[in-house]
């Protein structure tokens, strides 16, 4: 492909691209070389401006990166740490609700109340409801723990089936998410 250029403005000249590409550029290089003989800040000059403030940004990036890091193993421990805490919280506070109140279930997972009043032939659906289950969508497990033993497990979508068991004083429901 050819260019046509106008070297006055009586002539035309019909260049190859790859010459008027090669001009382009050294009008650029002419360009700049002027500007920075006047003084007007370019490209360059920001950058190189910039140098000194980008450098010191990332280095304070990796002091507060490395400052913070924590070895996998040791949060593994915290958080198997903290679990285990709000399991005997839980516990405490079922013995608590059983020596106040009289005899309870105890509810445990994504609910309003963790202590419901046990009654006579209570289903395991009621002590969920009256329990208040804020999840958002159906629990993936249910167990039922009497005297420490698992006394049943259910899927959620059991409940839904008509799957349900008879509670007695004193269980504890898991409700896992």
């Amino acid at each position: 492909m050819r260019r046509t250029l106008a070297a006055s403005s009586n002539q035309l000249l019909t260049m190859p691209k790859a010459v008027t590409r090669q001009f382009w550029l050294v009008g650029s290089a002419r360009c700049a070389y002027r500007m920075q003989q006047r003084g007007v800040p370019t490209i360059s000059t920001h950058l190189k401006a910039q140098a000194p403030r980008t450098a010191v940004f990332f280095l304070l990036l990796a002091v507060l990166a490395g400052a913070g890091c924590v070895s996998q193993k040791k949060a593994r421990e915290e958080a198997h740490q903290a679990y285990v805490a709000g399991q005997e919280q839980a516990m405490q506070a079922a013995m608590r609700a059983r020596q106040e109140k009289g005899p309870v279930v105890m509810v445990q997972g994504q609910v309003l109340h963790s202590a419901v009043p046990w009654q006579e032939g209570m289903k395991l659906s009621q002590a969920i409801v009256t329990a208040e289950y804020t999840g958002f969508m159906n629990p993936r497990l249910i167990r039922v723990m009497r005297s420490g033993q698992v006394e049943g497990e259910f899927k959620g979508i059991d409940l839904l089936h008509h799957q349900d068991m008879d509670l007695e004083d004193g269980d504890t429901v898991l409700i896992l998410p």
